[in-house]
């Protein structure tokens, strides 16, 4: 992510950040509304690309996986953690 739309992002402070109000806007559905996700670019002045990049980077906010209640780690750091059962 570039420095200046990492500014954008958190430039409202630690009480309403960008990722705590995508969050937020997740909670209902399990993934952001798109023209939720739009309106929420535009209140941090970042385009609705960036917006829409950010939310479907993270796997639980993809809206391929909307409506699922349980996510299981089955990457290596999981694995080499021994946080997952044989």
């Amino acid at each position: 992510m570039s420095e200046n739309l990492s500014e954008l992002l958190g430039r409202k402070g630690l009480d309403s950040n960008f990722f705590d109000a995508l969050g937020n806007l997740a909670r209902p559905s399990g993934t952001p509304d798109a023209d939720e996700l739009a309106l929420l670019a535009d209140d941090f002045l970042v385009g609705k690309a960036n917006a829409f990049g950010t939310a479907s980077f993270y796997d639980f906010l993809k809206p391929d996986n909307k409506g699922k209640q349980v996510y299981v780690c089955n990457g290596t750091a999981c694995e080499c953690a021994g946080t997952q059962p044989e």
